[in-house]
């Protein structure tokens, strides 16, 4: 999947793929045994909380902690021989477009508080590592409208945190490298671990060998990320945002690592209030 420095996936709603699987899974029970449903019915209950996202999350803003790591290796020894370490708080903002736009983009973005335990001045998080997209799309990569894109298989019996759940293996296609409404062209492949009984996405996991470094770079590196996904309240209504997110690079050669692992909590609906001003208020 496209996050980092890369640009976000557009949503196309696949009609015609939903209207297929939409008679076979209505005849199909939701419960924690339901792990005999046909790929593509997981993916459409995975759709219909993916269009209920996009259509009803607010803007919002939240507490973000973030960890990022660089380790420089001695490759003879295998030991390492530079690491830095910097912690950095931020207030998290996830704003929607403007009512009417088409179709509805959501940005990212954050307010550097402090740096170290120390107040920022004008710091920027760097690195390789740093993560985006999480909130803005990472919920449709196992999702109808992707289907074109990634090879799913649903691995059975596996459970999570000691739990059942139904589990969807995933790879982007060979056959999609060129196709712009895709992720990649890297060889993306992951594993997504989904609640049985409500068909909320737990976990994503994603690994990218042969990763550039930077876009262009002649730095090739192997990029894995996770994200751990819980529940979040905004006017009586759930959504399932992300709890934690770590992201590693690793250079091919060994010799350097770069990691990201954030935390988020303390969610709120971002108010926007306003006040008409009559002749009486001047």
């Amino acid at each position: 999947m496209r996050f980092s420095a890369n640009p976000i996936v557009p949503i196309s709603l696949i009609v015609a793929a939903l209207v297929f699987v939409l008679p076979s899974v209505a005849q199909q029970q939701t419960s924690p045994s339901d792990t005999d449903l046909p790929i593509e019915g997981i993916l459409l209950r995975l759709q219909i909380h993916l269009w209920n996202y996009m259509a009803n999350v607010p803007s919002f803003f939240c507490d973000e902690h973030v960890i990022s790591d660089i380790s420089q290796i001695r490759l003879t020894a295998r030991s390492v021989a530079n690491s830095g370490r910097t912690t950095t708080d931020s207030i998290f903002h996830l704003k929607r477009s403007d009512p009417g736009v088409v179709p509805v983009r959501l940005t990212e973005a954050r307010e550097i508080k402090a740096v170290n335990n120390k107040p920022a001045q004008g710091e920027a998080i760097t690195g390789p590592a740093i993560f985006s997209g999480a909130f803005s799309s990472g919920l449709n990569v196992v999702s109808l409208d992707l289907m074109p894109c990634y090879d799913y298989r649903v691995v059975p019996g596996q459970r999570l945190h000691h739990a059942p759940v139904l589990v969807i293996d995933y790879a982007l296609k060979a056959s999609v490298a060129a196709n712009n409404n895709c992720p990649g062209p890297e060889a993306e492949t992951g594993r997504a671990y989904i609640d049985p009984q409500t068909f909320q996405l737990l976990r994503i996991e994603m690994r990218t060998p042969n990763h550039e470094l930077t876009p262009g770079s002649s730095t090739l590196t192997l990029w894995t990320w996770s994200v751990d996904y819980a529940p979040v309240t905004f006017d009586n209504k759930l959504f399932w945002m992300p709890k934690t997110i770590d992201s590693a690079v690793t250079a091919n050669d060994g010799s350097t690592r770069w990691s990201f692992a954030a935390t988020y909590r303390n969610y709120h609906k971002l108010n926007v209030t306003s006040r008409i001003v009559t002749t009486s208020d001047n």
